[in-house]
């Protein structure tokens, strides 16, 4: 059993004493694939759209002109779209049915499987923005990162103080407050306090915010007040974030700012698209109140269904009631003990730099009627699932200057009308498509007790429903190994990407010298009214130099 408070070698943790420190920020691309389609095809923005893959199997025992759009597997749907009612759980003719007027963008394909290298190279053109704010940039996926941005907090938790730094209303347009009705009764809150010696420091808060939060957490906790100054302030540098990606890629995101990752991740799916929400601590107890455990990162799969199963439970605060002994005695120690956190709000782990994602890797379904019998058919999937691996590994060599030192081989089989799942590892001592192909095949002989099927060398014994094949532990490529990277240099037959030069002056001009930037008003002046009218002297009575 594993939890999603399992370490790894992959994952690093901060002391339990720094809980409420950081000031951490998910940027999500919303809807990704459907934005990188909108750019490729202007003509597309404003209309339903959604982004399908064709499963060949979908179509089997149908009339040839309807089996394209049953077979089409919505992978992205936009918000037109969206409002249309269709769904990523529906097939390409039902959302034609739901919408008739809905775009159909085809996923291209290459050796017979979908090619999502566009999607890839859109995800490094936005992580090459975010990563001139935070060197703690840890890529999550091609369409979301955390950034740790508490030492830019910092600095300007200290400009601040000395009356260098001002934050401006235009800053905090389309940002939502969890618990609030909007931004300007956030700051409010805020500012309320300012002639209060202790609204900085102290910790005999008398609201009722911060009686339910010490229900949660006891006396021993920080002062809020200061806790929603730091995110308001980080909420700012989320909002240029966020004007600097649309800036240079013309790309929206959304964002999550709290004091961790995963409370990062549920503010920022609260409110979207193109919005960007902060999670106070005082109204963690409320929102967990409602919030189904499957929400939380760690709890959405089986570990979670046996969380609420074991202790008939449903939503997250109930997980409160149970000591962390009790919790560590049903689920082991450590599993017990990220229960025991996680409720109250509390998450160690850190934002681990990761710009290039840690292995490379791709696979493919083979379920019913069009499972692999045969081995000329494993071998022909084997080859093309290597070329994949292959051509990705020859321009990563380039881009990244690094080296995969494992491989590792993922398959189904089917035995006695059950399929069972194995993944084994070996070293990757050859960047050929034959060397791969070859050691695939012979881990997946090594590893089935029957390869063949009685009397026979060329039928197998177990249907297999899956392949993947994946590289990793990569390692940096040393000086004298430079001619490995010119040989590869040589041998890709992609196009490298280039990546545009930072237009220092481009920059200048997005951002004001008091930090903030120069966001557009929104269009929808009922935005605004959401957010209570932030007023400029509201924010300036604050900020000032005190």
């Amino acid at each position: 059993m594993s939890g999603g408070g399992s370490a790894s070698s992959s994952k690093n943790f901060i002391p339990i004493v720094q809980k409420y420190d950081r000031i951490i920020l998910l940027i999500d691309m919303d809807c990704f694939y459907c934005q990188v389609e909108e750019k490729l095809d202007p003509s597309l923005k404003g209309k339903p759209l959604a982004v399908v893959q064709y499963n060949a199997w979908r179509g089997g025992g149908i009339k040839q002109e309807s089996r394209d759009s049953r077979a089409l597997r919505i992978i992205a749907v936009n918000y037109a779209a969206r409002a249309k009612g269709v769904t990523r759980h529906m097939r390409g003719d039902e959302a034609k049915e739901q919408c008739p007027e809905i775009q159909l963008v085809k996923v291209p394909n290459v050796r017979e499987k979908a090619d999502l290298t566009k999607y890839r190279e859109a995800g490094k053109e936005v992580a090459n923005v975010l990563q001139r704010f935070t060197n703690l940039l840890e890529r999550a996926s091609v369409d979301e990162a955390y950034l740790d941005i508490t030492e830019a907090v910092n600095k300007r938790m200290q400009l601040m103080n000395e009356g260098s730094f001002v934050l401006q209303p235009q800053e905090l347009v389309n940002t939502y407050v969890v618990g609030y009705d909007g931004i300007g009764e956030f700051v409010t809150d805020i500012t309320k306090y300012y002639n209060k010696p202790s609204a900085y420091e102290d910790n005999d808060n008398n609201d009722d915010d911060d009686d339910d939060f010490r229900g949660f957490h006891g006396d021993n906790i920080p002062s809020l007040r200061l806790s929603n100054i730091r995110l308001l302030i980080g909420s700012s540098i989320a909002s240029e974030i966020r004007a600097a990606v649309k800036a240079q890629t013309d790309y929206e995101c959304s964002a999550g700012i709290a004091h961790n990752k995963i409370l990062a991740k549920l503010a920022c799916g609260i409110n979207k698209p193109n919005k960007q929400t902060i999670l106070p601590l005082a109204k963690i107890p409320e929102l967990f109140e409602t919030l189904t455990l499957g929400k939380i990162k760690g709890l959405g799969g089986k570990f979670g269904e046996e969380v609420c199963e074991r202790l008939n439970i449903r939503y997250v605060a109930q997980l409160t009631k149970f000591t962390e002994s009790e919790l560590q005695q049903k689920f082991d120690e450590k599993n017990g003990s990220w229960l025991y956190n996680i409720c109250r709000g509390i998450d160690l782990e850190a934002v681990t730099p990761r710009f290039y994602s840690k292995s490379i890797g791709c696979c493919k379904k083979f379920p019913g009627r069009n499972s692999i019998c045969g081995l000329k058919t494993l071998q022909h999937w084997l080859q093309e699932l290597a070329n994949e691996i292959i051509d990705r590994l020859e321009k990563d060599v380039i881009e990244n200057n690094r080296r995969a030192k494992q491989m590792v081989v993922s398959f189904a089989q089917e035995f006695d009308g059950e399929d069972t799942s194995s993944s084994r590892s070996a070293p990757l001592l050859n960047y050929t498509v034959e060397a791969l192909t070859k050691s695939a095949f012979e881990i997946i002989k090594s590893n089935t007790k029957q390869f063949y099927r009685a009397g026979s060398e060329s039928v197998l014994n177990n249907p297999i429903k899956f392949l993947g094949i994946s590289v990793g532990k990569f390692e940096t490529i040393s000086n004298n190994q430079n001619k490995l990277q010119e040989m590869f240099a040589q041998q890709a037959a992609k196009k490298r990407r280039i990546s545009e030069d930072v237009n220092e002056e481009q920059i200048k001009e997005t951002f004001s010298k008091a930090g903030g930037n120069k966001i557009e008003k929104p269009e929808n002046q009922s935005i605004q009214a959401l957010q209570k009218e932030v007023k400029t002297k509201d924010v300036r009575s604050f900020f000032w130099k005190r």
